[in-house]
């Protein structure tokens, strides 16, 4: 943040989908807020988990709720943080 003449300006961020949920307070690491965002990719649903903490060890808890969720929600890896919906998937093929 810049600081002018006593007003702090924010500086810019980049979009990175729509945040379709978002956790506050991860109750299990360190209270950190995690958020769940969708984007389109060759018109398809991919899903990235995310999260603005610098804690030691965020990245390994978003690895983990990423395996989780593919493993709960049976969808298919797209890369790091992301998974993809088989039902979106599916769609995309028409």
């Amino acid at each position: 943040m810049q600081r002018l003449r006593g007003v702090h300006k924010m500086g810019q961020t980049r979009y990175i989908g729509k945040r379709i949920e978002l956790v506050t307070m991860d109750p299990f690491f360190h209270d950190i807020s995690i958020a769940l965002y969708r984007q389109e990719q060759n018109r398809r649903s991919v899903f990235l988990v995310h999260s603005y903490s610098g804690k030691e060890g965020t990245r390994e808890r978003i690895d983990f709720l990423v395996a989780t969720m593919k493993t709960l929600g049976g969808s298919n890896p797209a890369r790091t943080a992301c998974c993809t919906s088989p039902a979106a998937m599916h769609t995309s093929r028409r």
